[in-house]
């Protein structure tokens, strides 16, 4: 679950924080970054895009008449032992639907449409929360890049010690070698942590559609660790919460419409329709004759009856709630599984804090006043 779950379908970020000019050095807060990929993420790009598709079927569901009206012209010659003359016949039809195919048309489209909104609220999420933590990696690489760079200054300070040790005949000519090599491969740490900085960076650039010749120079700090509730609770936030459980939802709503659909397309649609015809006299009197009929036709659900409609859209259905149960129960396996990481990651902090970094300090002292 998303503690900023307030977070609109349309945006990532929930505030107005000022968009940052893309490729600028000056350094940028993860709202900024946010701000900025609501605007260039390609991938934010896409999932709203492909809301247009859903834009279309609410235009073709609001059709009146789904099918155009039908006319055919027959002319030919009617021939009889006192001569011919010419037939002329002229007929027009519509098929009306009477079974309410179009209410059920503009219900499947609207579920279509939440469901292209569910979609796009998804796929933000998803982003943020790779922003959030493309951003703490940046964040983390510069702090390995300081704590390099601090490990090659200790290094040197202890060459230099070493190297007055030996000018003063302290100590043999092996540790003052011994040292120097301690600086080389501190000063390779230090470049391989630049290199890491630079590959986190530019990564976070590919997801919030920053210039990746110039990616960002972040600024912030680490957030404190806060008290989790149990993993029921956050599993139940997150079924409740997470925009890909809504997704899975709308898909079975999208499913339901598309089978009552089905099924209603199977009623035959009456046509009415005027034909007109005009019969000549071969007697060559002049006398014709103008016939007008009123028609009406409908099919005869005999053979077809949208059988394949109906079995493909229950099938569509019975996927639809497979798949949001399984995802439902995906997602409480994995919120079991980040709380134990974090949990196991929150020990592990505790005691860097409280033992491991006071002893690298003591450690650290210990070693500069043996080369002294």
């Amino acid at each position: 679950a998303d503690s900023n779950h307030n977070v609109s379908p349309a945006r990532l970020a929930h505030d107005d924080a000022p968009m940052p000019r893309a490729g600028t050095r000056t350094p940028v807060g993860l709202r900024q970054l946010l701000v900025f990929a609501d605007h260039h993420a390609p991938g934010l790009v896409l999932a709203r895009a492909r809301r247009s598709r859903a834009r279309a079927e609410l235009l073709a569901a609001e059709i009146l008449l789904p099918q155009n009206p039908q006319t055919s012209l027959a002319v030919g010659p009617r021939i009889t032992g006192d001569g011919a003359a010419l037939d002329l016949q002229l007929n027009i039809s519509q098929a009306i639907p009477i079974g309410g195919q179009r209410g059920f048309r503009r219900e499947a489209a609207k579920r279509l449409w939440a469901l292209s909104a569910a979609q796009a609220a998804d796929a933000a999420w998803q982003l943020r929360r790779a922003i959030v933590s493309a951003y703490f990696r940046v964040l983390a690489a510069a702090s390995e890049l300081e704590i390099t760079k601090q490990q090659r200054a200790f290094a040197q300070e202890l060459s230099t010690i070493a190297n007055k040790r030996l000018k003063a005949g302290a100590i043999s000519p092996l540790q003052p070698k011994l040292a120097e090599v301690e600086v080389q491969q501190a000063q390779q740490a230090v470049l391989v942590a630049k290199g890491n900085l630079l590959g986190q960076r530019i990564a976070l650039a590919t997801l919030v559609g920053w210039p990746t010749d110039k990616p960002p120079v972040v600024r912030g700090a680490f957030r404190q660790p806060i008290a989790l509730p149990p993993a029921s609770e956050l599993a139940a936030l997150a079924t409740s919460r997470q925009p890909a459980i809504m997704a899975r939802r709308r898909q079975v709503e999208l499913a339901r419409a598309r089978l009552d659909l089905a099924r209603r397309s199977a009623w035959p649609n009456p046509s009415v329709g005027l034909s007109y015809q005009l019969e000549g006299d071969p007697s060559g009197a002049g006398v014709e004759q103008h016939v007008l009929f009123f028609t009406l036709g409908v099919g005869l659900p005999l053979w077809r009856r949208n059988q394949g409609a109906r079995a493909r859209a229950r099938a569509d259905l019975l996927v639809a709630k497979a798949e949001a149960k399984v995802a439902q129960q995906r997602l409480a396996a994995r919120v079991s599984r980040a709380l134990a990481a974090v949990r196991a990651a929150e020990a592990r902090l505790r005691l860097f804090e409280g033992k491991i970094l006071p002893s690298y300090d003591k450690n650290l002292k210990l070693l500069r006043r043996a080369f002294e």
